[in-house]
């Protein structure tokens, strides 16, 4: 290569180092694109990655209010109203967005019906239909009528009763109005949907609310057992448990607790503080009648109100709030959860339970 660059003339041997040199400077050039345009690709990454952890910081400052809202909104369903149930829970919102000044959810409809205080008066709520599906929810539908009342009225009457907790849809509406007529009234259609509180089997177990404190339990997902009938921290009283492996919520096994007696009875007991308040929760199913606790170390006095377990062959969640009272101790032994099995041969399987301390409110 040199050999034939020696035989070169002056002229071309300018002419090959130009060359040369453009060579070089070409790739040099096309080096640098590609590097800017590797550089501006990272930028642009970073920029996305920014955006997006500044939008998951607003989904994790924005938990307590969402967590609070879901919560207003899951009291308001329950798998085990029958269609009267539904119907009256339902009268009585209409009724309470119907007044002028809305009292709290849940508060006792106003003895009087006077005109004035009523922002649009429905004079018959009839029984509606109620649709079942299999994606876990069910519908009721409802017809309502509206007396003569001001455009104005009746909108803020719609927009009412899309933004309440037990999760209405206007699904038509027809407003009628005689010409020249300054009022107006309303045929409205309204769906009402009622989630299923069943747990789906492999399904974890929701959170603790933002703030909450985890309780250690003993084997909460009972997946420890010392014996084929002696799961690991968990007592049973007349009655015999045995690990089971179908309708399982959490891990691979759950119990199942097969009464002997009158009443028998799965526990564990755990030490709590007073004042504190605490928030249970327990996946079951009851073949049999069965109900949920909070009761006294002995196992005697039920600490709070006592819930029964559905009977079924679907699993259930099941939630429980108290407080603990304050006994002038420093802590105080209490059974959370204990199931109490009632009659001979009725099971309960038990899968999946926490215990969480949570900011005390009502």
């Amino acid at each position: 290569m040199r050999a034939v660059f020696h035989q070169l003339s002056a002229s071309e041997k300018r002419l090959a180092i130009i060359a040369g040199l453009c060579l070089v400077v070409a790739i040099l050039f096309i080096g640098y694109i590609r590097a800017m345009d590797r550089l501006d690709a990272m930028d642009a990454t970073i920029d996305s990655l920014q955006q997006q952890l500044l939008a998951y910081t607003e989904l994790v400052q924005q938990a307590d209010s969402v967590n609070a809202a879901f919560e207003a909104m899951a009291q308001q369903h329950s798998s085990k109203w029958t269609q009267e149930e539904i119907h009256d829970s339902l009268r009585r919102e209409i009724a309470r967005l119907a007044l002028r000044n809305i009292p709290p959810p849940g508060s006792p409809a106003p003895a009087s019906t006077d005109p004035a205080a009523m922002l649009v008066n429905i004079p018959q709520m009839p029984m509606g239909t109620l649709m079942d599906s299999e994606e876990g929810y069910r519908s009721y539908q409802i017809n309502v009528k509206t007396e003569a009342a001001p455009i104005q009225n009746i909108t803020t009457f719609l927009e009412r009763l899309q933004r309440s907790d037990q999760a209405l849809r206007v699904e038509s509406l027809e407003i009628i109005r005689q010409p020249l007529a300054n009022v107006a009234t309303a045929n409205i259609r309204v769906t009402r949907t009622i989630i299923d509180d069943e747990v789906d089997a492999g399904q974890a177990a929701s959170p603790p609310e933002s703030g909450a404190a985890s309780v250690r339990l003993l084997n909460p997902s009972v997946e420890e057992w010392e014996a084929a009938d002696q799961c690991t921290g968990w007592t049973a009283e007349e009655c015999i448990v045995s690990q089971h492996t179908e309708q399982v919520t959490e891990g691979h096994s759950s119990m199942r607790a097969e009464s002997t007696g009158p009443e028998g009875r799965v526990y564990q007991a755990v030490a709590l503080i007073p004042g504190r308040t605490y928030e249970l929760t327990v996946d079951a199913i009851a073949m049999g009648s069965a109900r949920l606790e909070i009761a006294d170390d002995a196992g005697n006095h039920p600490y709070v109100g006592t819930q029964p377990l559905t009977q079924g062959d679907t699993p259930y969640r099941y939630r429980v709030r108290f407080t603990v009272e304050d006994q002038g101790t420093e802590s105080v032994s209490i059974r959370a959860p204990q199931l109490v099995i009632e009659g001979t041969g009725s099971v309960v399987l038990l899968d999946n339970v926490s215990l969480a301390e949570v900011p005390a409110g009502p």
